[in-house]
């Protein structure tokens, strides 16, 4: 009897011990993104301060937020959305933009900095310091702007 009763307890402290790590829905935080996820944020963002890492489980989407500013969103393991407060992206960040897209924007907008990129479906969407919004397509060739 007392051996059954043993047996109960233990189950019942694995059955609790579980429960508490199972993630809850909505977003929670994930020691574990994946490899390509931590390199990139290691790469480009290197010697700045991780205030939180989260994961949504609903959408499998990571966002890093920086104490200086900076939020980076992931898809699975592929960058979506990477943007400031105001302060110019890591030079690593746009020189992994299409050449053609950058030299557009360096001419037309010599003294903007990008404070944000969108990878969408059909290109980029760009956001500059105090200007509209700009769009390019997947091989960085200017489509529009917009407010």
């Amino acid at each position: 009897m007392k051996k059954n009763a043993d047996k109960l307890l233990l189950i019942s402290i694995l059955i609790c011990l579980n429960s508490l790590s199972l993630p809850v829905s909505g977003e929670n935080k994930s020691d574990t993104p994946p490899t390509k996820v931590t390199c990139f944020l290691k790469k480009h963002f290197k010697g700045m301060e991780l205030d939180e890492l989260e994961y949504n489980d609903k959408d499998g989407e990571y966002k890093a937020k920086y104490k200086d500013g900076y939020e980076v969103e992931f898809k699975g393991d592929k960058w979506i959305k990477i943007e400031s407060d105001y302060h110019p992206l890591p030079k690593s960040i746009i020189d992994r933009l299409p050449t053609n897209m950058v030299k557009y924007i360096a001419e037309k907008y010599p003294l903007r900095i990008i404070i944000k990129i969108e990878r969408e479906s059909s290109g980029y969407k760009i956001e500059l310091s105090d200007t509209p919004d700009l769009f390019f397509d997947k091989q960085g060739k200017f489509k529009k702007k917009k407010k």
